[in-house]
């Protein structure tokens, strides 16, 4: 999903002040297949991370 194309236009008022908007588009947002690459191994690794927590916790649960 391009969250960057969702980013409104600045506003122009009638006496031509330009009222920005509040948010900017960020390169984190980029609808590219790089992108998607690094944001599917950063949840894999926290995945990977988060079950070694337990796994360790759970082993520790069967020594006590």
């Amino acid at each position: 999903m391009n969250i960057n194309g969702l980013v409104p236009e600045p506003t122009v008022f009638p006496d031509g002040t330009v009222l920005e908007s509040a948010f900017k588009a960020n390169p984190v947002y980029d609808p590219s297949w790089g992108n998607l690459l690094v944001n599917w191994q950063v949840l894999l690794l926290q995945g990977f991370f988060h079950l070694a927590i337990v796994f360790l916790l759970k082993k520790r649960q069967d020594i006590l």
